[in-house]
């Protein structure tokens, strides 16, 4: 009965707004600014409208109509990625286009710590809205069900990092990722990514085998070893680390892209046709990044 009001709240609020194609920078609620491709409030800037709605928000008619849907859920677009993209592609709500890759900073576009989807270039990435053949997860268990931008992100609203679930529940699982966290800095420059805890729990909610040293579910083989600390003399330049509790963790992400990637295999580095497998540098570049003082 909720949903049915808010609903008609947002109907009523919003006049007409559920007969027109998603254009931000004409949609008025109060209290929200849409100008210049962000969502911001006074207290918190370029996170909404995900989360931290108040009982009379506005914000639903964003993403939803009540009496003209063109999808599921009462979606105002056809799927999931198709909604996702109508803000977070070509900056048209948002600074973060992740089917190109790159975050508006100020005028200009730096390149994401994740990578881009549809970028020109990219050599291997997560396969979202892929649906008909069985989708084969390394280290986890196959599936036929799709993966989409809502199976590893909360549309509306999380505590962790970039909105991650809290709980995963793609593909059967019931997966706990409780605590992901990272610091941003130099919003208006090239921004900065530093991961604090819990990234190894966002990948193991799938790839559960790869936390592991060795074996598992669903692959064999000894593994390098994720959660580990190393020393100051070995940090790998530009690869990120975790940095909470202890610093300089070794995680998922220090080795690989969370959403793609642009590097290649080469014939001398013994990789040529295998998958890049989202991996940050070309080859076996990443291994030289943390153990170049031990050839």
């Amino acid at each position: 009965m909720g949903k049915i009001v808010c609903a008609v709240a947002i109907a009523l609020s919003i006049p007409l707004l559920s007969l027109l194609p998603i254009q931000f920078a004409s949609l008025n609620v109060p209290g929200w600014s849409f100008s210049a491709g962000l969502f911001a409030t006074s207290a918190e800037a370029w996170s909404n409208p995900h989360g931290s709605y108040d009982a009379t928000t506005g914000l639903c008619a964003a993403c939803h109509r009540a009496h003209s849907a063109s999808g599921p859920a009462i979606m105002a677009a056809s799927n999931v990625r198709n909604l996702c993209d109508s803000c977070h592609q070509g900056y048209q709500g948002s600074d973060y286009d992740v089917e190109g890759g790159t975050i508006r900073n100020g005028g200009a576009n730096s390149p994401s710590i994740s990578g881009g989807f549809s970028a020109a270039g990219v050599t291997s990435e997560h396969l979202i809205d892929t649906s008909g053949n069985p989708l084969r997860v390394p280290g986890g268990a196959s599936s036929s069900t799709t993966l989409t931008c809502v199976s590893c992100h909360n549309p509306h609203g999380s505590s962790n990092y970039r909105l991650f679930r809290q709980t995963v529940t793609w593909n059967g699982l019931n997966a706990s990722v409780p605590n992901f966290t990272a610091t941003l800095s130099n919003r208006l420059a090239t921004e900065t990514v530093v991961y604090q805890t819990g990234s190894i729990d966002a990948c193991d909610a799938c790839h559960s085998d790869y936390s592991q040293r060795v074996g598992g579910s669903y692959s064999a083989g000894f593994r390098h070893k994720v959660g580990v600390t190393i020393s100051a003399s070995n940090t790998p330049g530009s690869l990120p680390l975790e940095q909470q509790s202890p610093a300089n963790r070794i995680v998922c992400l220090t080795c690989h892209n969370a959403h793609s990637t642009k590097v290649t295999n080469t014939a001398n580095g013994g990789r040529q046709g295998f998958s890049t497998a989202l991996k940050r540098y070309t080859d076996s570049g990443m291994c030289s990044g943390c153990h170049f003082n031990q050839w």
